[in-house]
């Protein structure tokens, strides 16, 4: 949060927003199960728009020939590129 508001850098400020956080979650808890499940719903659907905002951008600068180059570049076989990732993977 640091990072992005430059006046909750210090302790007290990070401590306070912890303690809203906890004591939000709790309020919500005594709401009930569904409340609950809202909650949870909305910070899923929160966590994934820089997700799919950063997949959109990315899939129009995406650049097929540098990925396929870096995939392989000795410029093996097929089966011995597998067989040297196999190895290392496993």
């Amino acid at each position: 949060m640091g990072y992005l508001f430059p006046g909750l850098t210090g302790i007290g400020p990070r401590l306070a927003i912890t303690r809203a956080s906890m004591w939000g979650d709790i309020a919500v808890s005594w709401l009930g199960p569904r409340w609950v499940t809202r909650l949870a719903g909305a910070n899923l659907g929160i966590g994934l728009v820089p997700v799919i905002l950063t997949a959109t951008a990315w899939w129009f600068v995406f650049q097929p020939d540098i990925f396929l180059a870096s995939c392989n570049p000795q410029g093996l076989t097929p089966a011995a590129a597998i067989g040297s990732s196999a190895l290392k993977a496993f």
